[in-house]
């Protein structure tokens, strides 16, 4: 467990954090993601993202899970109370894991789920569903209930003292809930990764220590990069920001942006996650992904640039069409074969999560701080 894995210190502390988790909470998260192959994710903001992005690819394995979204149109009901009688019959011979995420353990909509599902099971005498919840407090509103009805694995994120003495040093804890929200996506991910080439729970943290190394060469080699201090430099000034990205990449961007949007907010310029305004010259737009190929994004890519807006893209292959149409590219190689979990997507949230850290530093040393109380408030009002 010990030895840094790259020069970012909140990252260093996610491998403490994944690390150390408890073996019996480890098991039995491994042993309910092995066996569920119905999976219904539930959180709120990136904590969201930071699950669904591990989860899409245990979709592609050769036994994929079926991953039902409370918000996409495979669900039509007003509540997971209204859907569960239904999903009882339609999942008759398999058993549905209802996995929460949330660092808090109190974020008002999971929250609002979690009492849903709890009672229903309690009214019908299901036995159809299995609570299990990702939590940084085990003591929080979520943390209580998963351990009364079903199972909680707590993951740790910033600690209460780092965060009250904290100095506005967002290198050392990351932006909120940097911590918990890449630690959970990484988690979840290696285990997807252990399933697929059939290791046991133990092999996990061998595993996840590995690739941590990848990730984190990875971070140090980009820190160093043009695509980075051009990604900075540019984002410090009076431009707004778009997202251009497809599927498992878009959930990465999304991450990414909603972190972003906290910092430009703050400084009176927009973040567009959702219903984007025609871009202007000198506009920023971010793209992550694998293959560089798929013809939207390359087109928007194009489009964008001959608007005058700057494209930056994280992609998985060389040489690709996405590539040719972006300003600057991070390419994060990997080869993986068809039905195999790719990890490209949780190491591109990685490799990314530094450039709103990297782009406060900017601004500090141009005299503008930005205290957590700032970021709070963005963070309140846009998730």
């Amino acid at each position: 467990m010990r030895g840094k894995i790259c020069s970012i210190p909140y990252i260093n502390k996610i491998k403490e954090n994944a690390l150390g988790i408890k073996h019996e909470q480890l098991n039995w998260l491994f042993k309910n993601l092995k066996t569920h192959s119905i999976i219904i994710p539930v959180a709120s903001g990136r904590s969201k993202h930071a699950m669904n992005i591990p989860l899409s690819q245990a979709t592609l394995m050769k036994n994929p899970k079926t991953v039902l979204s409370l918000e996409g149109p495979e669900f039509p009901w007003g509540s997971i109370y209204e859907a569960a009688p239904v999903l009882e019959q339609r999942y008759k011979n398999q058993k549905i894991l209802v996995l929460f995420n949330s660092g808090s353990g109190e974020t008002e909509d999971t929250l609002n789920v979690a009492y849903d599902i709890v009672r229903y099971i309690a009214e019908a005498k299901s036995k159809k569903f299995t609570i299990f919840a990702i939590t940084s407090n085990r003591n929080s509103s979520l943390g209580k209930l998963a351990k009364e009805v079903g199972h909680v694995l707590e993951l740790k994120g910033i600690e209460k003292e780092v965060q009250k003495k904290r100095d506005n040093s967002y290198v050392e804890t990351g932006i909120m809930r940097d911590i918990f929200e890449l630690g959970s996506c990484f988690l979840l991910q290696t285990i997807v990764d252990a399933i697929y080439v059939g290791a046991k729970a133990e092999d996990v943290y061998g595993l996840a220590e590995k690739e941590l190394r990848t990730i984190g060469k990875m971070i140090d080699n980009s820190l160093d990069s043009e695509f980075y201090s051009s990604a900075i430099d540019l984002l410090e000034t009076r431009c707004n920001v778009f997202r251009n990205s497809k599927g498992t990449g878009d959930e990465v961007a999304k991450m990414t942006l909603i972190r972003l949007d906290h910092i430009k907010r703050a400084l009176g310029d927009d973040v567009y996650i959702i219903n984007p305004p025609r871009p202007r010259a000198g506009d920023f737009q971010l793209s992550v992904s694998y293959s560089g190929e798929a013809k939207t994004v390359v087109n928007i890519g194009r489009i964008f640039r001959q608007l005058g807006g700057h494209q930056f893209s994280i992609i998985g292959r060389k040489g690709s069409h996405l590539e040719r149409h972006s300003d600057l590219s991070l390419i994060l190689e990997e080869e993986t074969k068809l039905g195999q979990p790719r990890r490209f997507y949780t190491r591109a949230a990685f490799v990314a999560s530094p450039i709103p850290i990297k782009l406060i530093e900017k601004l500090e040393e141009r005299g503008i701080s930005l205290p957590e109380a700032i970021l709070r408030y963005y963070h309140a009002v846009t998730e």
